[in-house]
């Protein structure tokens, strides 16, 4: 949720890093992954990255949500 609102604060960098605490406990986790994703548009490859990740990691009940 930090994530989220830093995001929608324009804070990038610290939904960046609420992102990577949250992955550093759970790397496989979709949302942390999608919010990463959106917080680090640049460089590109990072986002390419996270969003792999993101894919390769849903379950049937999808909850990534397309942006």
């Amino acid at each position: 949720n930090i994530a989220a609102c830093n995001l929608k604060s324009d804070k990038f960098e610290d939904s960046a890093a609420a992102c990577n605490e949250v992955l550093r406990l759970a790397p496989d986790n979709v949302k942390a992954l999608q919010r990463r994703a959106k917080a680090t548009y640049l460089p590109v490859n990072s986002s390419v990255e996270d969003l792999t990740s993101a894919l390769e990691t849903l379950s049937a009940s999808s909850s990534l949500k397309v942006f």
